[in-house]
């Protein structure tokens, strides 16, 4: 008999706390060395550390790709995702948030304020640290990153949709 959908909610959520602890044990390494020292195509989830705090969780199919991404100068709003939430939230610090709204995320990107900013925050995610682990499962991924973002408390993971 298969297992029902609680008995398989609660195999995944089991896993959930050696999981975290995994990734809080991992040293951290900037982007650049995990990129040296990880096969392509690894799945997992990461936490970016800024002065040892953890700021933001993420998931991927594939760790060396995916965090390459994140701080390449010539990345694009949709891969630079974390930095681009930085760059947000430094132009409404900075009482710029008013000549932004309603504007795409394209638009943003390019614009005369916001562009800077966003190619800043793409430096600053850049000279980041990195904890990963890796996670086949995408399912296990879903509940890791939500569960990971909520016990290290990250400033940078929202659920809200739009």
């Amino acid at each position: 008999m298969p297992a029902s959908p609680q008995q398989t909610f609660a195999e995944h959520t089991a896993q959930l706390p050696a999981l975290l602890a995994t990734l809080e044990a991992c040293f951290p390494i900037t982007r650049t060395e995990l990129a040296k020292n990880i096969p392509r195509g690894t799945p997992g989830i990461y936490a970016f550390y800024h002065d040892d705090q953890p700021v933001y969780v993420g998931r991927t199919r594939d760790l060396r790709r995916r965090l390459s991404e994140h701080g390449r100068a010539s990345s694009s709003h949709y891969s630079a995702s974390f930095a681009f939430l930085r760059a947000r939230r430094v132009a409404e610090a900075a009482g710029h948030a008013a000549g932004l709204v309603g504007l795409s995320r394209q638009a943003l990107a390019r614009h005369r304020v916001f562009g800077p900013l966003f190619v800043a925050e793409k430096s600053t995610v850049a000279g980041m640290t990195v904890r990963w682990v890796v996670v086949p499962d995408a399912v296990t991924q879903a509940l890791l990153e939500v569960y990971a973002a909520l016990e290290l408390n990250t400033l940078f993971n929202s659920f809200e949709t739009s």
